[in-house]
């Protein structure tokens, strides 16, 4: 693999990149991805726990208890098949060439003791563990994405209900509206267009045409009751998209006259200082 590797080839590749099964090239693939981009640093890390304690879960194989006295024995019989030496060739003379030794046949597979097998059957039984243990840490990596997914799925999904349960509220209150305020861009803002819906202590401001406006300014609305404007919250506009605010006419409020909304500092203010970018009379 010498393409590099992007985001999501990476997420798909880490679980075997934990398990060392990766073929090398795509070991360093991997490596080098995960040196430039740190997003993936806490999955990493979630797996690489995951791996150790699923390696718990492997049965423990402890030797059979009469494996000293088997290897013992098995010992005494190879020692017992060999000839014991001549004890006249012991002290044959110097010069005297003996006759060589006759080599030892070596077993025929048919002649081997019975307990090898059980001993070949006990490696195999050790693989097939490590096998199952392999298996079953890959499930639970596996298991681990799956959750992951799902957690993101239900946030995403909470997000959702919250946005349709807001939009409902929304639409409650302008469909029962007691009072409807239209809004108008002032001379710097003459494309903004809107109204604002009370319904007893409940409004909804709904704008379109509002410009964002950077982190040190803020939009503050303000309700004007007898010549004196009464601030009645803060809000940001969305770019490219209408502005929808929610809005509590308090009862000092609900004899107000006009509407106004400023430029303000970052925070609010507690007066108007202005300007006034969008404003509506109740009379109008």
């Amino acid at each position: 693999m010498s393409a590099k590797l992007n985001y999501d080839q990476v997420v798909e590749l880490l679980p075997a990149y934990v398990l060392g099964t990766l073929e090398p090239d795509e070991m360093l693939a991997v490596d080098a991805y995960l040196q430039t981009d740190s997003r993936l640093e806490a999955r990493l890390r979630e797996l690489e726990q995951a791996a150790a304690q699923l390696a718990y879960a492997a049965p423990h194989s402890p030797l059979p208890a009469d494996a000293k006295p088997q290897l013992l024995a098995r010992i005494h019989a190879d020692l017992a098949q060999q000839p014991a030496p001549d004890s006249a060739s012991a002290h044959q003379p110097v010069g005297h060439v003996s006759q060589p030794r006759a080599r030892l046949q070596p077993v025929r597979p048919d002649e081997r003791p019975a307990r090898r097998e059980g001993w070949l059957d006990g490696l195999r039984r050790q693989a097939l563990g490590f096998g199952a243990l392999v298996a079953l840490l890959v499930l639970g990596l596996y298991v681990i994405q799956l959750q992951t997914r799902l957690n993101a799925a239900a946030t995403q999904l909470e997000t959702t209900q919250n946005a349709v349960a807001a939009i409902q509220l929304h639409l409650g209150v302008i469909a029962s509206a007691e009072q409807i305020v239209r809004l108008n861009g002032t001379d710097t803002a003459s494309e903004v267009v809107g109204n604002f819906y009370i319904t007893g202590e409940e409004g909804v401001i709904v704008l379109k045409g509002l410009t964002p406006l950077p982190e040190s300014q803020t939009y503050q609305l303000w309700l004007v009751v007898d010549g004196q404007p009464i601030s009645a919250g803060l809000f940001a506009a969305k770019p490219n998209a209408a502005s929808v605010w929610d809005v509590v006419v308090s009862p000092q409020m609900q004899n107000f006259t006009a509407v106004e909304i400023s430029m303000e500092p970052a925070g609010g203010s507690p007066t108007l200082l202005g300007p006034v970018r969008v404003q509506g009379s109740v009379n109008q």
